[in-house]
């Protein structure tokens, strides 16, 4: 993502304000091991740029789980880079040792079990990122784009924030209101969960709604 495609997605309207980033991990030892072309200064900038010149940006990235040559210092420096960054989503994958790929020959392998506790630690500081992040829309009217009933619920209806990708990320649950599918509507966050929002269309809209 360079400066102008980031100048773009800032001027444009059709264009959604949602970015997905694999940065598979933050560490410049573990980048260059990955034959990833970024640099965690890269990266930063990058990060920087998206939230200074595009209003609401929402930040989705995946990170990889002991890959070959991981060490505890490399996965610490890895949670204070998510800890610090606050990405609206972030995906974790643990390590596949997968024949015919650069680093199956890779002889540093991480145990599975490390690289899954190291999974599920990074997840538990992402879901405490998500909680923190829905609790400050609640009470706020957003625009949600209605999809349809619940699947497990079929008295609710559910819907997406802008910042919201289907199937991948949470949802706004969305009740007692008069609603019609494929709409746009203002809502107001009554509550939230880890991942998901509650809302209820809005009565009344007063100035602008928030984005």
């Amino acid at each position: 993502i360079n400066s102008e495609l980031i100048e773009y997605i800032a001027s444009e309207e059709k264009v959604c304000n949602y970015v997905d980033v694999p940065l598979q991990h933050t560490h410049d030892f573990m980048l260059q091991r990955m034959k990833r072309q970024e640099t965690e200064k890269g990266v930063r900038s990058m990060i920087n740029e998206l939230r200074t010149k595009v209003q609401g940006i929402a930040l989705r990235t995946t990170f990889i789980t002991g890959f070959p040559g991981e060490t505890d210092e490399h996965f610490k420096h890895l949670l204070e880079f998510v800890r610090e960054i606050e990405f609206d989503h972030v995906g974790v994958f643990t390590y596949f040792h997968e024949e015919g790929t650069t680093a199956y020959d890779y002889e540093d392998l991480v145990p599975n079990e490390t690289a899954n506790a190291r999974r599920d630690e990074l997840m538990s500081v992402q879901q405490e990122i998500c909680r923190k992040k829905n609790a400050a829309k609640v009470g706020k009217i957003l625009p949600v784009l209605i999809e349809g009933s619940d699947p497990e619920e079929e008295y609710l209806v559910t819907g997406r924030l802008i910042s919201q990708a289907p199937e991948i990320d949470g949802q706004v649950i969305i009740e007692e209101s008069e609603v019609e599918i494929g709409q746009i509507m203002p809502m107001l966050i009554t509550g939230s969960t880890d991942y998901d929002l509650v809302a209820r269309q809005a009565e009344e809209v007063v100035g602008e709604i928030s984005t």
